[in-house]
């Protein structure tokens, strides 16, 4: 049997990234074993949600 070969993506520097209760910022880029699509597409949805966009509510404390 062969070794697939993992779709590779990078997710950019300067991207907020939220980890359980806290968001981290990454300093460089990060190559990761996912397809560069999804990963636009997640920073993207990240993004809305952060600034609002589509939110129709505020969270409950």
């Amino acid at each position: 049997m062969k070794d697939a070969e993992l779709e590779r993506g990078i997710i950019p520097a300067g991207t907020r990234i939220k980890l359980f209760e806290g968001c981290v910022t990454l300093v460089e880029n990060v190559v990761v074993n996912a397809d560069q699509e999804w990963i636009d597409k997640a920073i993207l949805d990240q993004e809305d949600y952060f600034n609002g966009v589509g939110v129709t509510s505020e969270p409950k404390l």
